[in-house]
């Protein structure tokens, strides 16, 4: 099921952009890609909501910096996960064995975070756990509308749950996969950036309409930015 993607963006890289719905990942730079390894180009005419989750790694211990604006109304849902991320599980255990069995996927997505390019990674979870992360958060009323304006010019409004108190199981566990030793490992070895500190995370939700303008996701110490786009049957054409 072709539908769960990664970004990996150096801070110092293009900015990430989001458009009436979905999210996209610019660059100015391209190289030789990996079929399943690519830097995105924009797309328009966003027609439908996306679900995505983002966060990134840090050097050193810090906060999430994240702006809250005007907040919506917000309701809790549970259910039992249909996915379990075991204690001290690692990124690694949920790759998925297509793409990185292949020893030059590693290389080339070295090659691109280090030379400052947004990676993307089609797939890169095993379908198990990313079609159990998707039907979570689509089935969650945990969501709050944030927006927000500012002086330099950014200014973003999208649908988001920033407390863990209403964190899906699943999502918590995986938040706790990315804050292990292994994980954080092998994030430095791939990016060549220290990623030692504080692993911050949390789910988004782009209605028609919604947006993020573009922004680096420089936040505190953060080193590595990641985004996980988590909808299913996404089309080029919706854009964004």
């Amino acid at each position: 099921m072709k539908y769960n993607i990664v970004a990996l963006q150096l801070l110092a890289a293009a900015a990430a952009i989001s458009n009436n719905g979905g999210v996209c990942a610019f660059t100015t730079s391209s190289t030789t890609q990996h079929p399943a390894i690519s830097s995105p180009t924009a797309q328009n005419g966003v027609r439908k909501g996306s679900v995505m989750a983002s966060g990134g790694f840090g050097k050193t211990t810090a906060g999430s910096g994240m702006s809250k604006g005007k907040k919506g109304m917000k309701k809790k849902s549970r259910r039992a996960p249909s996915y379990e991320l075991k204690s001290g599980t690692k990124i690694q255990d949920v790759l998925n064995p297509d793409i990185f069995a292949d020893p030059n996927t590693i290389e080339t997505i070295k090659t691109q975070i280090r030379n400052g390019e947004i990676c993307v990674i089609r797939n890169a979870f095993i379908p198990e756990f990313a079609s159990a992360m998707y039907e979570e958060l689509d089935d969650t009323d945990a969501w709050s509308k944030n927006e927000d304006y500012f002086n330099d010019g950014y200014g973003f409004k999208h649908n988001n749950v920033y407390s863990k108190s209403d964190f899906s199981p699943l999502f918590l566990q995986a938040n706790e996969m990315f804050e292990t030793e292994e994980t954080k490992e092998f994030m430095s070895e791939l990016t060549g950036r220290d990623c030692s500190g504080e692993s911050v995370g949390a789910p988004s939700y782009y209605e028609v309409g919604d947006h993020s303008l573009p922004h680096t996701d420089h936040v505190g110490q953060r080193s590595v930015a990641y985004i996980w786009h988590l909808s299913k049957t996404w089309k080029a054409e919706y854009g964004g």
